[in-house]
């Protein structure tokens, strides 16, 4: 069920961010320990639009990263 995965990804030690094929955030982990802080808001958005532009070519080429492995 999603909300049993939903419950254990909240609760591993690390941030899970999903991003789409089509670079949008589709799910983030909601657990106690945050790296950064986020709100729902960023769901849908293009996930370059979700960092500070002094960091978003280092989103992109981690993004594109994943594409290519």
């Amino acid at each position: 069920k999603v909300e049993e995965l939903t419950h254990m990804l909240n609760a591993l030690p690390m941030d899970i961010t999903f991003v789409d094929k089509n670079d949008q955030v589709k799910y983030f982990s909601e657990g106690l320990e945050r790296a950064f802080p986020r709100t729902r808001s960023i769901i849908g958005r293009n996930v370059s639009n979700c960092h500070p532009p002094s960091s978003v070519h280092v989103v992109e080429q981690i993004v594109e990263d994943f594409k290519q492995g």
